[in-house]
């Protein structure tokens, strides 16, 4: 990853944090109650939920830019 301004820290950081405060509600409460427990539900959540969507997007960003190659 190429390294990113201040300003692009920033505002990943609070997208981030938007998103963890989401899944911290929708978590059910025993699966909040130890470190351990918090740990495997946050990999799971980022699993289940998170790289697929930070994957396809990626992908969908990497066949316009193959696109636009092919087009120019």
């Amino acid at each position: 990853m190429l390294p990113l301004s201040e300003e692009m820290q920033a505002k990943l950081e609070e997208h981030l944090e938007a998103a963890a405060r989401i899944m911290y509600e929708h978590t059910e409460a025993e699966k909040l109650e130890s470190f351990e427990s918090i740990e495997w539900e946050v990999r799971g959540q980022i699993l289940e939920k998170v790289s697929p969507k930070i994957g396809e997007f990626f992908c969908q960003r990497e066949d316009k830019r193959e696109e636009g190659n092919k087009e120019g």
